[in-house]
């Protein structure tokens, strides 16, 4: 997307994902960049960590209860640079 000098885009982004206590995915954070791929062996968890992101973005229900006890935080950056953290879960903050 172009934008005209001085203007803000009005996208935003994930800059970082932090998980715990997530059924099948060991806890972890993890920063993220524009374009970040999830490579790994079958079972490491790469579509457990979409699903945990999309459990918190998209407040999606719990599938299968995976989530009940799990925490999901995600650093959010705006077009004009600011950040905010959103969280879900028992210990969000």
């Amino acid at each position: 997307m172009a934008l005209e000098s001085g203007a803000v885009s009005s996208e935003r982004r994930v800059v970082s994902i932090s998980v715990r206590n997530v059924a099948g995915l060991p806890d972890l954070d993890v920063a993220l960049h524009p374009l970040t791929a999830l490579i790994g062996p079958r079972g490491v968890g790469k579509s457990r960590l979409l699903v945990a992101i999309n459990w918190l973005l998209g407040a999606a229900p719990d599938p299968d209860g995976s989530f009940a006890r799990a925490t999901v935080s995600a650093e959010i950056e705006d077009g004009a640079g600011t950040r905010r953290v959103v969280s879900r879960g028992p210990d969000a903050t």
